[in-house]
């Protein structure tokens, strides 16, 4: 809450997909589907690497997390696998 520059819509993003894999957790396909999709937007301007983040590859992990979710619907929610949210990887982590 904080951070007033740009890189606050970075974490915006990151929190975005955190949020949608909550909404995966509890059951809500709608509210997962909704903060995926906006995930893009605060994420999309940065460069593949910024503050250390591992943005590109986060961007990867969240698309193929928004794809299964969006194969499996609302009936395959409880066969989501956890293994499949996202996560921050610093640049030394992958």
């Amino acid at each position: 809450m904080a951070e007033k520059g740009p890189i606050r819509d970075l974490y915006r993003g990151i929190l975005q997909v955190a949020v949608a894999c909550y909404h995966i957790q509890r059951g809500n396909y709608l509210g997962a589907k909704k903060m995926f999709q906006r995930s893009h937007r605060w994420l999309a301007p940065f460069p593949d690497i910024c503050r250390g983040i591992q943005v590109e590859q986060f961007r990867v992990d969240a698309s193929q997390a928004e794809e299964r979710l969006l194969q499996s619907g609302a009936e395959g929610l409880s066969q989501f696998p956890p293994g499949l949210f996202p996560k921050v990887a610093g640049v030394n982590q992958y």
